[in-house]
């Protein structure tokens, strides 16, 4: 994940700025960006070698992504309601 833009316009990039949540290959080159404009991170998990779930914010709203890592391509957003105490 990175801040591409200062989406706070407070002059600097930090964690306040929106993220783009992407993957590399095995060396960290040849990014592949697959979710714009998440607000934060609130976990990852390794399922297996081939498939990352990723749970973050965007909009107030928090979400789940599949990701299939070899072929580097989101399969599937679902929203999620993890209650009042993850705001």
């Amino acid at each position: 994940m990175l801040a591409k833009a200062d989406t706070d316009k407070n002059g600097i990039l930090d964690y306040k700025d929106k993220l783009t949540i992407g993957v590399t290959d095995a060396g960290g080159n040849s990014p592949t960006e697959l979710i714009p404009d998440a607000d934060r991170v609130l976990g990852h998990i390794l399922k297996d070698e081939d498939t990352l779930f990723v749970i973050y914010q965007s909009l107030d709203k928090n979400y789940i992504a599949k990701i299939n890592l070899p072929d580097r391509q989101l399969v599937i957003t679902n929203e999620m309601d993890l209650g009042e105490d993850v705001k």
